[in-house]
């Protein structure tokens, strides 16, 4: 048996998995990890959260933590089998020192979630409605009535695809 290295693993389970099947689901990556020669297993649960950008068009997930020691050789063959586990949205592993005083997974998420919590309680539900209304006005359109006749000139087409190339270049002002 080689050294342990200690290590981190946030797994994100879909939000549209009923929530009597999650602990099960945790479970079952759990006993995963064993089986690739983890130690000292330990599993946090930090609950249901929105996501900061939907995955394969889920919004919501359930967050699990999981703390353990492997062989560094056995993780990368891990790593694959949890990347092809489709009960899993994303797994992020990393090595992570207990002795070190680095922040886990599990308190940059806590952080995170005061940090959100502290700045939905700051803004007033006045401010959204006339953020509301200001947009109202200015999306109102304009009519513009065309004055004189329209005048269409003849366009080749690679002057068109000129045109295009420059406006995706960002050449145009």
């Amino acid at each position: 048996m080689g050294d342990m290295t200690s290590y981190e693993l946030l797994a994100i389970f879909p939000g549209t998995v009923a929530e009597t099947e999650i602990n099960p689901l945790a479970d079952k990556i759990k006993v995963l990890i064993e089986q690739f020669g983890a130690a000292e297993t330990t599993l946090i649960d930090l609950g249901k959260s929105r996501l900061a950008y939907p995955m394969r068009q889920i919004r919501y997930g359930y967050f699990r933590i999981y703390y353990f020691q492997a062989e560094p050789d056995r993780v990368p063959d891990l790593e694959k089998k949890l990347n092809l586990d489709a009960s899993l949205l994303r797994v992020i592993m990393r090595k992570y020192n207990p002795k070190n005083q680095t922040k886990k997974i599990s308190q940059i998420f806590s952080d995170v979630a005061i940090a959100a919590d502290a700045d939905e309680k700051k803004a007033p539900v006045v401010q959204v409605a006339s953020q509301v209304e200001e947009l109202q006005t200015v999306s109102k359109p304009k009519i513009v009535e065309p004055t004189g006749p329209r005048v269409t000139e003849a366009v080749e087409l690679k002057d068109i695809d000129k045109k295009l190339d420059e406006i995706l270049e960002g050449k145009i002002d």
